[in-house]
């Protein structure tokens, strides 16, 4: 993992070299172990790596074609380098390097920007053909890695974080008020091409972007999923467990030790004793424990994934309140603007852990969004079980038998998790509430143009939303997997990652396991009372029935009311958010803001 950063100035006008030196210098925490820098009169690039693939210095970067016609600035990795590699060979290519940039830059001579179709992984790139003058700029099929640009008259800056390029040219700072306003009203963020600043954009996911010296052109998409029919599928379990299986034996592939975080969730406990069965040395696994917090701790969930197996070496991840304020602080500047809590204190005490011992460790995202895992999908379950039926036709008694296991379910948790279930009903009409907002100046909102409704994870069932697909379900999980969530916890997750200087690998987001799974019908995600039923399926005789069956889900918790509440964060919260500039600045209202200090210190 990398950062990459650059400057062409299509005037011919030489790239400032201190410009360049500055952008570099403020991506260093993504890549400690090497530094190197391509000037080429009008086009300057940088770059910091982080050495996971042939960490010897022949693969360090910038790296050029032997000709010098190809110059390559990378981030990510291809997992699949080894196969494209042989392919090459075959073809006659010769190597220098035994890691997955030399293939890359390889793999676009000879094929041009059809090798992305051939890729299996996660991606940023920027590949400089000297010979024709063109820049070409792509991202992965669903925005893993990031990639940011900005174009002033004939300059095209570009970088992994947008703290580089505020590094260089700190004019382009000016806020983006209508994104502004979308977070503020609830929208998540990083939903598309804009960012929190107005003339700065991101490369949008599965997309190659072409700069030329005549001007822009348009971007490319390079993969448009075709779902086709939506049908029962009898080997479905054991296509899946196949598909998932290899995503994580690829993803293994490194030439520094790999680990896993296990939250003691089905997601990450798959993905753990999946990799320790498969790994030829002992897996690292990180876990959050609250000893004091036992509400929101899971460990004793963790602890029955990892006594499955000797192949496990434990770290426990202790978060505490103190320095609450300095942590966040750190987190929204390593996401450059800001970003929902939710579960990202967690997941940066987890990253911090895990970087002390590993360089690369396994996630679990995805899972949720391709296989229905949160409570608010099962409003879109339930009109496709009245619509489309269940496994075994429309008949009658089938559906009654779903409807018990449903209520069983939602009979066994707390009132406050069930109502989850009624959220998309309440947000049909609206996407917000408007005493969500009531600390938000009417006249800044007034003034924003209105959030589009997919930015929102309860707006499915308004009109408007994408819908390729015949069943609800499908076309739910499609909305948040492109726009309403996983595009806002994959940015948080590079950032938070980066941040600490720390490669992560999200085998649910193996592209042939996404297709795959957008391909089954409802029934295969929630059935008999349980959400990511296939999943549960697929872990048969793999995970113990506590974690398989488990119904409460947390997510990375935080006891944030009882850290809020420390007296130093209590004594100091005043004059971050009653003083601060969104006040000053009247996005804010500092009455309102005042009644919801009271009511915190209240309880």
């Amino acid at each position: 993992m990398c950062g990459i950063a650059g400057i062409w100035n299509r005037d011919d006008r030489p790239v400032d070299p201190l410009r360049l030196a500055r952008m570099r210098a403020a991506l260093r925490h993504r890549g400690p172990d090497a530094e190197g820098t391509l000037l080429d009169g009008s086009l300057g690039f940088g770059h910091c790596r982080l050495s996971i693939m042939d960490p010897s210095p022949c693969s360090d970067q910038p790296l050029s074609t032997p000709d010098g016609r190809f110059v390559l600035s990378f981030n990510g990795e291809i997992h699949n380098y080894l196969e494209i590699r042989e392919t090459l060979q075959q073809l006659g290519y010769r190597f220098r390097t035994r890691g997955d940039s030399e293939v890359l830059l390889w793999a676009y001579h000879r094929w041009g920007r059809d090798c992305l179709n051939r890729f299996n992984g996660m991606w940023a790139f920027v590949i400089w053909d000297r010979q024709r003058r063109r820049l070409l700029l792509s991202r992965d099929r669903f925005g893993i890695k990031p990639l940011y640009y900005s174009v002033q008259g004939s300059r095209i800056a570009f970088a992994s974080e947008i703290k580089a390029l505020l590094a260089a040219f700190p004019e382009e700072a000016a806020i983006d008020e209508s994104e502004l306003g979308h977070f503020l009203l609830g929208a998540n963020p990083d939903s598309g091409a804009c960012t929190f600043y107005r003339d700065i954009r991101a490369v949008p996911p599965a997309t190659s972007l072409t700069f030329t010296l005549e001007g822009e052109q348009e971007p490319r998409s390079y993969w448009d999923f075709e779902p086709g029919v939506t049908a029962r599928q009898n080997d479905a379990v054991e296509t899946f467990r196949d598909l998932f299986e290899d995503a994580v034996r690829i993803r293994l592939r490194s030439d520094t030790p790999v680990g896993a975080c296990v939250s003691g969730g089905l997601d990450s406990g798959a993905i753990g004793v999946t990799a320790a069965a498969m790994s030829d040395r002992p897996c690292h696994c990180f876990s959050l424990e609250y000893p004091d917090h036992l509400e929101v701790d899971e460990s004793h969930y963790a602890r029955q994934v990892l006594d499955t197996s000797q192949r496990f070496i434990r770290h426990w991840v202790r978060p505490q309140p103190t320095q609450l304020l300095e942590k966040m602080d750190r987190i929204v500047r390593a996401n450059d603007a800001p970003c929902p809590a939710r579960g990202r204190l967690a997941m940066w005490e987890i990253f911090r852990e895990a970087q002390r011992h590993v360089k690369v460790v396994l996630i679990g995202e995805g899972s949720d969004e391709l296989l229905g895992g949160y409570q608010r999908f099962l409003v879109p379950w339930l009109i496709d079980l009245f619509r489309l039926g269940t496994r075994k036709g429309r008949r009658a008694l089938p559906i009654l038998q779903e409807l018990r296991h449903l209520a069983t379910n939602v009979m066994s948790q707390r009132v406050a998790t069930s109502l989850e279930y009624l959220r998309p009903l309440r947000y049909r009409r609206r996407p917000y509430n408007r005493r969500d907002v009531s600390a938000l100046n009417r006249e800044f909102l007034r003034l924003a143009a209105p959030p589009p409704a997919t930015h929102f994870i309860y707006s499915f069932l308004r009109t408007g939303r994408p819908h390729p697909f015949p069943s609800a379900l499908n076309n739910a999980l499609w909305q948040e997997f492109r726009f309403s969530g996983l595009p806002e916890l994959l940015r948080a997750e590079d950032a938070l990652s980066m941040d600490v200087s720390l490669e992560t690998r999200a085998p649910f987001l193996d592209h042939r396991l996404v297709e795959f799974c957008f391909r089954l019908p409802h029934f295969e995600k929630i059935g008999e009372g349980w959400t990511k039923h296939l999943l549960r399926r697929a872990m048969q005789d793999r995970l113990p029935d506590g974690v398989r069956f488990r119904r409460q889900k947390m997510g990375l918790p935080i006891p944030y009311s009882s850290y809020f509440r420390d007296p130093d964060t209590l004594r100091r919260l005043p004059e971050i958010l009653l003083d601060g500039r969104a006040v000053r600045q009247g996005f804010l209202l500092r009455p309102a803001l005042e009644r919801q200090l009271s009511l915190l210190r209240d309880g």
